[in-house]
């Protein structure tokens, strides 16, 4: 007799054995379709959040250089409306400020 045979034929002849294992099977069915659905939602919450995290740093990113370009320019324009040879404390406080501050 191959193995599992007793088995089988108990389940056979046991209706409310095969009910039992019918109402099982689909519970477990059910729990394996709930955790391949909850995988897909969290893979695409991640992607939306990481696209999200992506358009904010090009943002960020964008102003950013915006101000560092304004900057520049304003220590451009001072730097030239310094006469030659002028000390750095015989400046204006505007453009000491602009020059020597972080």
């Amino acid at each position: 007799m191959p193995l599992g045979y007793p088995f089988y034929l108990w389940l056979k002849n046991n209706p409310a054995a095969q009910w039992a294992l019918g109402i099982g099977a689909a519970i477990m069915g059910f729990f394996l379709w709930l955790a391949l659905h909850d995988r897909r939602v969290r893979k695409g919450a991640t992607a939306k959040a990481e696209k999200k995290a992506e358009n904010k740093s090009r943002e960020v990113i964008a102003d950013t250089k915006e101000r560092t370009n304004e900057l520049v320019e304003q220590a451009t324009k001072a730097r030239s409306a310094v006469p030659d040879g002028a000390l750095a404390d015989e400046l204006p406080e505007s453009v000491q400020s602009i020059l020597f501050d972080d």
